[in-house]
């Protein structure tokens, strides 16, 4: 492995793209969570001695690796829920691919930059590049592609470890945070095999047993304590096909799969309807379907929460959104963070028509607040997200710790059968870990889960079926350190990390010069 060093051109900038395929093994549904550390050792490897244009170059190879592989979902989503021809869907593809490669090929440029000047002079400068400078550039740069042009933090590397020990660090610095400690072990690992014959080996050795310890020991922190009786919540998963959910002549269908559904567990204190469950506008079902509906909610005090988009006609805006049927009350949660191309088309004055892809259904949204009122359901405030916002913890935590429990729906059917709808399921078992509440997640055709305030899925139901999920969930208080700061003490630990090695590279060139 310490010849990795040494391997320049294309067979090291293959290898790179093997090792960012690697990568995305670690994500379910593989789960080999380890492969993430493997991947960024060898990254990191390949990075030493080079010049900092090879470096942009590797790390690009290393990008279209792990995007290629991780995302390779959008072609299903362009080429047969979009409607375009296949030569298109992969130039679509192949296009975000290349462009979310730039993430890795510029960190590798500025690590380059910034430390080429010690190269050929003293080796003992590596692990500042390996232990200080590529962890906290490279948890930076996830931090920076979690909010940059809307942010698209899918295959952050933080969550390929909600099963492993390090997950212990989720409720303290969140994913980002993992993400840091985990590129911190693979720069140990690297020291490993660089000085495996040296005595100073036992150091990154004894680390590298210490770093998944201490998180094993902070899995033992009950942040949160359990508030009031577990509840009996219902999941409603449809399991409508997508390319028949917006047919006129679907819908009739689609309300009696859910009603059936509905009227096997009217003895639950809280049944959930997917994402966009009526495929109509609420008003065209206000005072019709929604009042029986209703009134048989309050007959069997049961709350409920159902996905339907919602018209404003005072306004003209659409949102997608969340009716809540609580007590005889209808309250609305509206989807705030909207994904691009899917519930908003940007350029939409240039772009529209253009390609049939970008005119699906319902992809003109307007965003709803930033600051809603958490929904009450079943006596508990509950932290709404639909669909990509899961993926903003952030965002998520804006209603905590108030809310005792996160609830998220979604329609993942845009993806196929593909590995999509799985690394979303993990993405949401990261917001119930980071905030220590559960995580009750209801999708149109999978992955339908329930999820424990630690991370773990305890129930759910097969893709591609139809049927409804029971289980007890245990509302819970209290507030774990992420949900207090946020993103803040991670970015901030990192930054000034990166702040302490610029600090120490101009005193190093100071003294070089004299």
């Amino acid at each position: 492995m310490k010849r990795l060093t040494q391997l320049k051109g294309k067979r090291g900038d293959l290898l790179a793209l093997f090792a960012g395929a690697l990568l995305t093994l670690s994500f379910a549904p593989f789960h080999i969570y380890p492969l993430a550390i493997v991947s960024l050792t060898i990254l990191f490897l390949l990075w030493l001695h080079l010049e900092p244009k090879q470096a942009f170059r590797r790390g690009w190879f290393f990008g279209v690796g792990m995007f290629g592989f991780g995302i390779a979902w959008m072609y299903v989503s362009i080429r047969y829920f979009g409607g375009t021809s296949a030569p298109l869907a992969v130039f679509l593809t192949a296009l975000t691919i290349s462009a979310y490669a730039l993430f890795p090929a510029v960190l590798g440029y500025l690590a380059l930059h910034l430390l080429h000047w010690y190269r050929g002079r003293e080796e003992r400068y590596l692990f500042i590049e390996l232990l200080l400078l590529l962890p906290s550039l490279w948890g930076l740069m996830e931090w920076l592609r979690g909010w940059l042009f809307t942010g698209f933090p899918w295959l952050n590397p933080g969550y390929s470890q909600v099963d492993g020990p390090l997950s212990g660090y989720a409720p303290l610095l969140g994913v980002y945070g993992l993400n840091w400690i985990l590129a911190i072990m693979s720069g140990l690992l690297a020291l490993l095999v660089l000085h495996w014959r040296s005595s100073h080996r036992r150091p990154y050795l004894l680390a590298l047993i210490f770093l998944p310890l201490s998180g094993w020991g902070l899995q033992q922190i009950p942040w949160t304590e359990a508030i009031g009786n577990p509840l009996k919540v219902t999941l409603i998963q449809g399991n409508i096909p997508q390319d028949q959910k917006w047919l006129p002549g679907q819908l009739q269908n689609t309300l009696a799969i859910y009603s059936r559904l509905t009227a096997e567990n009217w003895d639950s204190d809280l049944i959930i309807w997917p994402e966009a469950a009526l495929s109509t506008w609420y008003h065209n079902v206000e005072s019709g379907f929604l009042v029986g509906l209703e009134k048989k909610a309050q007959e069997t005090n049961t709350d409920m929460l159902i996905g339907i988009p919602y018209y404003d006609f005072a306004n003209k805006t659409k949102f997608n959104s969340v009716l809540n049927l609580t007590e005889g009350r209808r309250n609305f949660y509206h989807k705030h963070h909207l994904m691009p191309f899917g519930d908003y088309l940007p350029f939409e004055h240039y772009l529209r028509g253009l390609i049939q892809a970008f005119n699906l259904p319902m992809s003109s949204f307007t965003h709803g607040g930033a600051l809603q009122a958490p929904l009450s359901v079943a006596g508990h405030n509950i932290s709404m997200s639909i669909c990509y916002e899961d993926v903003f913890g952030e965002e998520i935590i804006r209603t905590l710790p108030v809310a005792s429990m996160l609830v998220n729906v979604s329609n993942d059917s845009w993806w196929g059968d593909t590995h999509g709808p799985h690394q979303h399921m993990q993405i949401a078992a990261m917001r119930a870990l980071e905030t220590g509440r559960p995580m009750l997640r209801a999708t149109n055709n999978g992955v339908t889960a329930v999820v424990d305030h630690k991370g773990n899925i305890t129930h759910s139901l097969p893709q591609f079926t139809t049927a409804a999920l029971n289980a007890q969930v245990q509302p819970r208080r209290g507030s774990t350190p992420y949900v207090v700061l946020g993103n803040s003490l991670a970015v901030l630990l990192m930054s000034l990390t990166l702040i302490g090695v610029l600090i120490w590279r101009k005193r190093m060139l100071k003294a070089h010069k004299n």
